[in-house]
């Protein structure tokens, strides 16, 4: 199952890739996040399936320059995320945020980055660390695709 997430940080992307200038774009988004992970370690060693939801804050801010490559900074905010564990009810809160940069040439251009965040649940051993990793390609006609190629998550 794909993230909601994505699918919408895409839209956002191709709404901020036509060339202003010299020019700084900035939004600001909030979007739902819902999706499976698999756990391992979770259930004592047994793992499970934990569903996490919760609303994702992000901030892109995209700058083109004389040359036409475009620069696009993007920090992500998990704290609205939170996730149950459907075997173990065990609650889960994400914390931090992630940051990347791409710096390329303009349209025809190709990037991969990793989104990681923790997830906190009480108790002893019971931290997360999810790790999405997100593969975009922006096309020679300025539009944008964003795809999850693999999400895991580490114990402890």
């Amino acid at each position: 199952m794909k993230p909601k997430f994505f699918s919408s940080l895409a839209v956002i992307i191709v709404l901020l890739v036509s060339p202003t200038g010299n020019a700084t774009v900035i939004t600001q988004t909030v979007t739902p996040l819902a999706t499976l992970v698999t756990v391992p370690c979770a259930a004592v060693g047994a793992g499970e399936m934990v569903y996490l939801t919760g609303d994702v804050h992000a901030v892109f801010a995209v700058t083109y320059d004389a040359n036409g490559g475009q620069h696009i900074t993007t920090h992500i905010n998990n704290v609205g995320v939170s996730g149950i564990g459907l075997i173990t009810g065990n609650k889960y809160q994400a914390t931090g945020g992630d940051s990347f940069v791409s710096n390329d040439g303009g349209p025809g251009s190709e990037f991969t980055f990793v989104n990681n965040f923790g997830l906190t649940a009480p108790g002893p051993g019971n931290n997360l660390r999810v790790h999405e990793l997100i593969h975009a390609t922006l096309n020679a006609n300025g539009e944008l695709t964003a795809d999850i190629v693999n999400i895991t998550v580490d114990c402890g």
